[in-house]
């Protein structure tokens, strides 16, 4: 779906490139006539990408979840369904953030200009306490929206929201010694990459002809880790989800129907 959004994608951005030099006017600089279209082609591209990703996400959670068995057909069902539900979501948070973040700024500039250095020390501790309070309350999202087949944005907060509830400092636990394995981990993966990019740049540096076999197959295992990496992190959290939810969660379609 990735492959063929950008595809469709790569064709749109020709086809308004092509058009808006056929129409640009001669006396005016080249790609004049672009504007607008370009603008909203790429704010749709993204918008649809995201959507895919939220799509896929929402498909590996689902069929990681101990709370289910799913198909792959089921699994990529729940994924494609939750998707618009989490851009809502996105929205929902963004706003929130938003409205946050200028509370925020007004506090701390009254704390910077009243204790001036310890001020800003203490805004910035204050901030990332609060950064790790937000994501281990929101940290279910994703699967309380695909697993649990939640349409409504706000239900779905909500839902995370009182699901999380007493368990910040188990979900913060379990993150820490997560990161940790992962970072081992991918120490061990990715050092053979690190090697070959770090030759890689060596021989660029001192004007020798770059290994194309040492370049594939860097980007090869930087690729293998990132889709390891995220399958791990959808897995981490229907695992949580599932922790938290327990037998709650059997008979969800007739409380959120």
């Amino acid at each position: 779906m990735q492959l063929a959004l950008f595809a469709v994608f790569g064709l749109m951005i020709g086809s308004a490139v092509l058009s808006g030099f056929a129409g640009a006017d001669p006396q005016q600089s080249p790609g004049a006539g672009l504007g607008a279209g370009m603008i909203i082609g790429v704010i749709l591209f993204y918008l649809a990408y995201l959507l895919v990703i939220m799509a896929q996400y929402g498909a590996m959670t689902s069929a990681a979840s101990p709370l289910q068995q799913p198909t792959f057909g089921d699994a990529l069902k729940d994924g494609l369904r939750s998707a618009p539900t989490m851009l809502g979501v996105i929205v929902l948070l963004g706003i929130g953030y938003v409205i946050g973040a200028m509370v925020i700024g007004l506090i701390s500039a009254a704390l910077v200009a009243a204790l001036g250095s310890a001020g800003g020390l203490v805004v910035g501790l204050a901030m990332l306490a609060a950064a790790i309070y937000m994501f281990s309350r929101l940290v279910v999202l994703l699967p309380v929206a695909a697993v649990e087949r939640i349409g409504n944005p706000i239900t779905v907060i909500s839902r995370t929201w009182s699901l999380t509830a007493g368990n910040v400092f188990k979900i913060i636990l379990i993150n820490i010694v997560m990161i940790v394995m992962v970072v081992i981990v991918a120490g061990l993966a990715i050092a053979p990459a690190m090697g070959s990019f770090a030759e890689l740049n060596q021989t660029i540096q001192s004007g020798g002809a770059p290994s194309f076999a040492g370049m594939g197959l860097t980007f090869l295992l930087m690729l293998v880790a990132g889709i390891i990496f995220a399958i791990f992190g959808a897995a981490l959290q229907a695992a949580i989800h599932a922790e938290l939810a327990g037998d709650s969660a059997t008979n969800l379609d007739q409380t959120f129907a």
